[in-house]
């Protein structure tokens, strides 16, 4: 899925590493300019929450205690870096490298 896609290379961002990246971050990337008008600013916060609570499900983020700031989980470095570079890879790389 594209949106998916987007969000992946959002979160594996190299600007997040150190500090991590908030809802907010992620709007700007995935949503583009923030809107005027105070529901649609919460609509995309709600559209950003989603994502973020599936990828703290799966492992992949980690919350960081006392802020409101997520941060990629070393299990999360490996599975996005290996997910980004899979759809990045011809089928014929992919086959290679499993032999």
């Amino acid at each position: 899925n594209p949106d998916d896609n987007r969000l992946l290379n959002a979160v594996a961002r190299s600007e997040f590493r150190l500090n991590g990246f908030r809802n907010r971050d992620l709007r700007s990337i995935l949503c583009g300019d923030k809107p005027r008008c105070p529901i649609r600013q919460k609509r995309q916060a709600a559209r950003v929450t989603r994502p973020i609570r599936l990828l703290r499900g799966h492992g992949l983020i980690r919350k960081v205690s006392g802020t409101q700031r997520y941060q990629l989980t070393s299990k999360g470095q490996t599975t996005i870096t290996a997910i980004l570079a899979a759809q990045n890879a011809s089928t014929k790389q992919l086959t290679e490298l499993a032999v």
